[in-house]
């Protein structure tokens, strides 16, 4: 399963977060969002199925969520990453065919 040790939250302060887990890719990324008239920086994580980049995948095979940008958020992301991995994990299983 995805660690979140391996991601650092003060690399996604300046960077996107790429990696893959057998089948799945993800994405991690700072983003600013309004809510209810106010901005908010949240983790956007993004999941699609291998084999293509994040760029050359169709948006309706990327499945979307955000995370509040703290600790406690990037955990919350890694344990929905891994909860997606399971539930789903004859779409990633058939993605490394």
């Amino acid at each position: 399963m995805i660690d979140s040790r391996t991601i650092a939250l003060e690399y996604i302060k300046k960077e996107d977060f790429l990696g893959s887990y057998r089948g799945m890719r993800y994405r991690l990324a700072k983003k600013v969002e309004t809510i209810r008239e106010e901005e908010e920086t949240v983790i956007e994580v993004i999941l699609w199925p291998e084999p293509y980049n994040f760029f050359k995948t169709e948006e309706e095979k990327k499945q979307r969520r955000c995370f509040p940008f703290s600790p406690q958020g990037k955990e919350e992301a890694v344990q929905w990453m891994n909860e997606q991995y399971r539930e789903q994990r004859p779409l990633w299983d058939s993605a490394l065919c």
